[in-house]
Protein backbone atom coordinates (compact mmCIF):
# COMPACT_ATOMS: atom_id res chain seq x y z
CA UNK A 1 0.00 0.00 0.00
CA UNK A 2 2.78 2.45 0.88
CA UNK A 3 5.19 1.47 -1.90
CA UNK A 4 2.96 2.63 -4.80
CA UNK A 5 2.12 5.89 -3.02
CA UNK A 6 5.78 6.59 -2.26
CA UNK A 7 6.88 5.79 -5.78
CA UNK A 8 4.09 7.90 -7.29
CA UNK A 9 5.13 10.86 -5.19
CA UNK A 10 8.86 10.49 -5.84
CA UNK A 11 8.49 9.93 -9.58
CA UNK A 12 5.98 12.75 -9.96
CA UNK A 13 7.96 15.26 -7.91
CA UNK A 14 9.49 17.82 -10.26
CA UNK A 15 8.62 15.83 -13.38
CA UNK A 16 7.76 19.06 -15.25
CA UNK A 17 11.38 20.21 -14.97
CA UNK A 18 13.33 17.01 -15.55
CA UNK A 19 12.85 13.40 -16.52
CA UNK A 20 13.42 10.67 -14.00
CA UNK A 21 15.96 8.02 -14.88
CA UNK A 22 15.47 5.22 -12.39
CA UNK A 23 17.95 2.38 -12.43
CA UNK A 24 17.15 -1.07 -11.15
CA UNK A 25 19.68 -0.58 -8.35
CA UNK A 26 17.99 2.62 -7.10
CA UNK A 27 14.56 1.02 -7.34
CA UNK A 28 15.71 -2.12 -5.52
CA UNK A 29 17.40 -0.09 -2.75
CA UNK A 30 14.26 1.99 -2.27
CA UNK A 31 12.00 -1.08 -2.09
CA UNK A 32 14.29 -2.97 0.30
CA UNK A 33 14.67 0.01 2.66
CA UNK A 34 10.92 0.55 2.73
CA UNK A 35 10.16 -3.13 3.36
CA UNK A 36 12.75 -3.35 6.14
CA UNK A 37 11.43 -0.16 7.75
CA UNK A 38 7.89 -1.52 7.86
CA UNK A 39 9.07 -4.95 9.00
CA UNK A 40 10.90 -3.29 11.89
CA UNK A 41 7.87 -1.15 12.71
CA UNK A 42 5.52 -4.12 12.97
CA UNK A 43 7.76 -5.74 15.58
CA UNK A 44 7.08 -2.90 18.03
CA UNK A 45 4.20 -4.59 19.93
CA UNK A 46 6.22 -7.78 20.32
CA UNK A 47 9.17 -5.83 21.71
CA UNK A 48 6.90 -3.97 24.12
CA UNK A 49 5.33 -7.21 25.39
CA UNK A 50 8.77 -8.73 25.94
CA UNK A 51 9.99 -5.66 27.84
CA UNK A 52 6.87 -5.77 30.00
CA UNK A 53 7.13 -9.49 30.62
CA UNK A 54 10.77 -9.21 31.76
CA UNK A 55 9.96 -6.24 34.02
CA UNK A 56 12.04 -3.64 32.18
CA UNK A 57 9.02 -1.37 31.75
CA UNK A 58 5.30 -1.37 32.52
CA UNK A 59 2.08 -0.08 31.02
CA UNK A 60 1.83 2.79 33.52
CA UNK A 61 5.13 4.19 32.24
CA UNK A 62 4.13 3.51 28.63
CA UNK A 63 0.94 5.52 29.11
CA UNK A 64 2.83 8.30 30.90
CA UNK A 65 5.29 8.76 28.03
CA UNK A 66 2.77 8.74 25.15
CA UNK A 67 3.72 12.17 23.84
CA UNK A 68 7.39 11.17 23.70
CA UNK A 69 6.44 7.95 21.95
CA UNK A 70 4.51 9.94 19.34
CA UNK A 71 7.52 12.17 18.70
CA UNK A 72 9.86 9.17 18.62
CA UNK A 73 7.66 7.36 16.11
CA UNK A 74 7.90 10.22 13.66
CA UNK A 75 11.62 10.73 14.25
CA UNK A 76 12.19 7.04 13.62
CA UNK A 77 10.00 7.19 10.53
CA UNK A 78 12.09 10.07 9.18
CA UNK A 79 15.26 8.04 9.66
CA UNK A 80 13.94 4.76 8.25
CA UNK A 81 12.22 6.08 5.13
CA UNK A 82 13.50 7.95 2.09
CA UNK A 83 13.56 11.74 2.40
CA UNK A 84 9.95 12.50 1.45
CA UNK A 85 7.11 13.46 3.73
CA UNK A 86 4.58 11.01 2.28
CA UNK A 87 6.40 7.81 3.24
CA UNK A 88 7.42 9.31 6.59
CA UNK A 89 3.80 10.00 7.49
CA UNK A 90 2.70 6.62 6.12
CA UNK A 91 5.18 4.97 8.49
CA UNK A 92 4.82 7.35 11.46
CA UNK A 93 1.07 6.97 12.03
CA UNK A 94 1.02 3.14 11.84
CA UNK A 95 4.09 3.03 14.09
CA UNK A 96 2.28 5.08 16.73
CA UNK A 97 -0.83 2.93 16.28
CA UNK A 98 1.33 -0.12 16.88
CA UNK A 99 2.71 1.55 20.02
CA UNK A 100 -0.82 1.98 21.37
CA UNK A 101 -1.65 -1.60 20.39
CA UNK A 102 1.49 -2.71 22.22
CA UNK A 103 0.34 -0.90 25.38
CA UNK A 104 -3.00 -2.74 25.26
CA UNK A 105 -1.40 -6.13 24.61
CA UNK A 106 1.26 -5.54 27.30
CA UNK A 107 -1.49 -5.01 29.86
CA UNK A 108 -2.56 -8.63 29.33
CA UNK A 109 0.92 -9.92 30.17
CA UNK A 110 1.56 -7.60 33.11
CA UNK A 111 0.89 -8.59 36.71
CA UNK A 112 -2.08 -6.48 37.94
CA UNK A 113 -0.71 -6.34 41.51
CA UNK A 114 2.61 -5.02 40.25
CA UNK A 115 0.82 -2.44 38.06
CA UNK A 116 -1.18 -1.14 41.03
CA UNK A 117 1.94 -0.98 43.21
CA UNK A 118 3.78 1.03 40.55
CA UNK A 119 0.79 3.35 40.09
CA UNK A 120 0.71 4.07 43.85
CA UNK A 121 4.47 4.62 43.91
CA UNK A 122 4.29 7.08 41.01
CA UNK A 123 1.43 8.97 42.67
CA UNK A 124 3.45 9.21 45.90
CA UNK A 125 6.47 10.52 43.98
CA UNK A 126 4.28 13.06 42.21
CA UNK A 127 2.85 14.24 45.56
CA UNK A 128 6.36 14.44 47.05
CA UNK A 129 7.57 16.59 44.14
CA UNK A 130 4.53 18.84 44.47
CA UNK A 131 5.07 19.25 48.21
CA UNK A 132 8.79 19.90 47.76
CA UNK A 133 7.99 22.55 45.18
CA UNK A 134 5.68 24.26 47.66
CA UNK A 135 8.26 23.95 50.45
CA UNK A 136 6.17 21.66 52.63
CA UNK A 137 7.04 18.30 54.11
CA UNK A 138 5.21 15.08 53.36
CA UNK A 139 2.34 14.25 55.71
CA UNK A 140 3.20 11.28 57.91
CA UNK A 141 0.73 8.43 58.29
CA UNK A 142 -0.03 7.37 61.85
CA UNK A 143 1.42 4.06 62.92
CA UNK A 144 4.11 3.98 60.25
CA UNK A 145 7.69 4.99 60.68
CA UNK A 146 9.77 6.23 57.78
CA UNK A 147 13.46 5.44 57.97
CA UNK A 148 15.92 7.29 55.79
CA UNK A 149 19.32 5.84 55.07
CA UNK A 150 22.14 8.35 55.23
CA UNK A 151 25.41 7.48 53.54
CA UNK A 152 28.49 9.55 54.26
CA UNK A 153 31.62 9.57 52.17
CA UNK A 154 34.72 9.65 54.36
Amino acid sequence: MVLPLGLKFLLGYGSTYWTMQVTIQLYFNFVVKLILAFAFAFQTPLLMVLLTKFGVTNTVQMKLYRKWAFLSCFLLASVLTPPDIITQVLLGFPLYGLYEFGVIISAWFEDPKQRELIRKQMEAEKLARKMAKQGKSMPQKKGKVTVKKVVRDE
